[in-house]
């Protein structure tokens, strides 16, 4: 009984309690997240087997991403930057150069303008999206 009657003492003093008045908002920050990572990692896999550092001397493709000089030309000139293809066999570079031309597409949509145009594109899309 006495048990009890601490129990309901204790009940009656909370009854009337209520949470504090003053609001609390906890912002919390992270790492960013790069929707296209697995993009560049499947593309990577299938231009360079992830090499940063290979140079395709027939295709004069250069990087982890095989960058010509006709897509590092129009970078250049959409941002007026002034890479030279040796500077494609900095990850870091190349990968710039490749979230450029994302513009918020899809991964399919990507992959194949990355590849270039037409029908051939399709069976580079195939590869890519194996390697996902």
């Amino acid at each position: 009984m006495k048990r009890m009657s601490i129990i309901i003492l204790f009940m009656a003093l909370f009854l009337n309690a209520k949470a504090p008045d003053t609001k609390v908002v906890y912002l919390l920050t992270g790492e960013k997240i790069n929707y296209y990572a697995p993009l560049i990692k499947a593309v990577a896999m299938v231009e360079s087997s992830m090499r940063p550092r290979v140079i395709n001397i027939e295709e004069q493709a250069y990087g982890l991403l095989q960058i010509r000089k006709c897509r590092l030309d129009s970078y250049n000139k959409l941002t007026d930057k002034d890479y030279q293809l040796t500077d494609c066999l900095n990850p870091d570079v190349a990968k710039e150069i490749f979230m450029y031309y994302t513009k918020g597409r899809d991964y399919e949509s990507v992959a194949r303008s990355w590849n270039g145009s037409g029908e051939m594109t399709i069976a580079y899309w195939q590869k890519v999206k194996a390697k996902l």
